[in-house]
């Protein structure tokens, strides 16, 4: 008796820890709304950095997305400066090539959207 139970009690947990969290964050592939969430999200971190060159991602290393009241997307990226002070904003600039110059921060970005109010947060934005 106790071992079936033990073994209930296995699969339960096996099925429910393949099927992920109800809610929870799920792996997703770059689309047009996560790719406008991320300009969003590099928008808002380059109004907050200090520093007098632009940043942008120079790798996507994670992408998640979670059903909240609207969609949740939740980035892991590498950001590095490119070679485009700020105030001077071209259409494309370029990461820097020198690692120096680079900068590369890893960082955890969440972007909240609901598209039916027009609606977008960063809503967390952390660089190591």
């Amino acid at each position: 008796m106790f071992l079936k139970a033990i073994v209930v009690l296995f699969v339960v947990n096996l099925t429910l820890s393949s099927a992920g969290l109800v809610g929870g964050p799920v792996d997703a592939k770059l689309d047009k709304e996560s790719r406008q969430a991320l300009k969003f999200a590099m928008t808002q971190y380059n109004k907050q950095n200090r520093d007098v060159y632009l940043c942008d991602v120079s790798k996507i290393i994670k992408l998640q997305k979670q059903v909240v009241a609207g969609i949740k997307y939740i980035f892991t990226v590498n950001v590095a400066r490119t070679t485009c002070r700020k105030g001077r904003e071209k259409k494309l600039c370029a990461i820097q090539k020198n690692p120096s110059l680079a900068r590369v921060r890893q960082c955890r970005m969440a972007v909240w959207i609901k598209s039916w109010e027009n609606f977008i947060k960063v809503t967390e934005n952390s660089c190591l």
